[in-house]
């Protein structure tokens, strides 16, 4: 009888420590920095007393028709991600609008 209480217990032990795992894993938003992927926030994000910088954009050219950007306009080749809760992201929606770049 012991026994199995004992194998009762480690069975709720083992069952509320993967739930415990279960509920850290949901809470860490994983990131991409440079091909290898990280738990956590971006850390360039925070400053060293907790203040929210942006990170500087790497894409800073523009899409031209002959390419002279290095980046040229071609059908199907970039695509554009959206949160609709977004206010940067809105403002990007509009402007696709506005230009008639829609698909």
């Amino acid at each position: 009888m012991c026994q199995s209480l004992q194998n009762v217990q480690e069975s709720k032990t083992a069952s509320s420590n993967a739930r415990q795992a279960s509920r850290i894993r949901r809470t860490k938003m994983g990131v991409l920095i440079d091909g290898v992927w990280t738990d956590g926030e971006l850390p360039q994000e925070t400053g060293e007393t907790g203040q929210f910088r942006r990170a500087d954009s790497r894409f800073r050219d523009r899409i031209t028709a002959d390419g002279s950007s290095g980046f040229k306009a071609e059908p199907g080749r970039y695509h554009l991600y959206v949160a609709h809760g977004c206010p940067w992201a809105h403002r990007a929606l509009i402007y696709r609008t506005l230009k008639k770049l829609e698909a």
